[in-house]
Formats: C-alpha cells, structure tokens, sequence
C-alpha cells in the first residue's frame, strides 16, 4: 500500500520536472538574447577605434578582433554566394529575370494557347483586342471584316475565339490577368521562333550565297550590306 511519503515525493518529482521545462523554455530565450546582444557588442568593438594615444596591446587587440569579424563575415558570403549559384543552377536562364512564384493552372493554360497563337496565327496581338467582349458573330474570312476599324478588331477578336480553346472563351472574359499573361507568351514564343530563324539564316538563304556576316550582329556590317 502507498504510503503518504511516497506520494509527496512523486508529487515534489513533478514539481521540479515542471520548473525544469520551463527553465529550458526560458534558456532558449535567453540564448537568443544572448546570441542578438552578443553580435551587437561584437559590431560596437569592431566599430570602435583606437585613440591616437591608445596603447600598442590595445590597437593589436581592436586589429585581431577586425580580422576575426572580417573572417566570419567572409566564410558566411562564400556560402551565401554557393547557395546563390545552386539556386541559379536550378533555374532556367530565361527565367531568371523574372519574379519566382507559384504559375496556376490556368495561367499554364493562357501561356500554352498564346504561344500557339504565336506560332499559328500572328506575332503581335491586336491593340484593343483586350479585354475581350463576348464572342462576336462574325465570320473573320469575310471581307467585310476588313471594313472599318470597328469591322477590323471584331474580325481579330472572332478569330481569337476560333483558336482559343473553349475551355478558356469564359476565362478570357472574366479573368482580369488573361490579356497580359496572353501577351507575354506571344512576345515570348515570338522571339522564340525569331532567334531560331536568325540561327538558320545561313540555310534558308544558302541558293542566293550571301556572305554569312550579313547575318551578324555588327551593326557596321548590317549597314554596309
């Protein structure tokens, strides 16, 4: 049978694990104090110069503690600067540019349909065709498409219904972000399909036996020829 002393002292037992956890709960605390008012009073000596006058144990003193600090702060870059490259390394170059966030799914829809508007359709995007109205009964193969400024854009905006998916006809009404994720994919796949043909210059024109430096960058050398 228990007896009165033992529940005393097992009650005494979790009296002093409780003082014990938050002890350690407050010396974490601390530490970090610590640690805040120890790089802070590190900053101040580093900062802090010798008089004119001062002892030589003193100037050698406030130099040792300079180069430990410069040390420090050096080893921390060198880590920075290798985490930095691996990020880098993970990233795509034409992507490095921009800001680094999480695409949704119907913006990788928008930029899929606009570089294939790119490809199969036009380089540019109509001024005006942005925000979109609800798609126009008109045929873009007519004529009359061709008519007015008014015939022309609602010509552009029927044909942008025609090789949008239909999936994305309600989005491209009501989604504020549609025109400029749109546009941004066709000036990116544009420029895409121009450096490639840049690149194949030489072979697309290789019956007229241009000289290949036409196709250069020099600017002297594009205005010579």
């Amino acid at each position: 049978m228990p007896q009165a002393g033992d529940s005393s002292d097992d009650f005494a037992a979790e009296l002093d694990a409780i003082e014990d956890t938050e002890s350690e709960s407050g010396n974490d605390e601390q530490d970090n104090e610590f640690d805040a008012r120890s790089e802070l009073d590190t900053l101040r000596t580093v900062l802090t110069i010798p008089q004119p006058d001062a002892p030589m144990h003193e100037v050698r003193k406030a130099l040792e503690l300079a180069q430990q600090a410069y040390t420090a702060v050096r080893s921390e870059l060198r880590a920075l600067k290798k985490d930095h490259a691996m990020l880098q390394a993970a990233i795509p170059a034409r992507s490095r540019n921009r800001v680094l966030k999480k695409t949704s799914t119907i913006d990788n829809d928008i930029t899929r349909a606009g570089k294939m508007y790119a490809m199969l359709n036009y380089f540019w995007v109509m001024s005006g065709l942005f925000p979109t109205k609800p798609q126009p009964d008109v045929d873009p193969r007519s004529d009359t498409r061709w008519s007015s400024p008014e015939a022309k854009l609602n010509g552009a905006m029927a044909e942008l219904y025609q090789c949008i998916p239909k999936a994305l006809h309600k989005p491209m009404e009501t989604y504020p972000q549609f025109g400029s994720v749109f546009r941004a994919a066709v000036s990116s796949e544009r420029s895409n399909i121009l450096h490639s043909l840049k690149d194949c210059a030489g072979l697309i024109f290789s019956t007229l036996k241009l000289d290949p430096t036409v196709f250069t960058d020099e600017p002297a050398k594009k205005k010579e020829n």
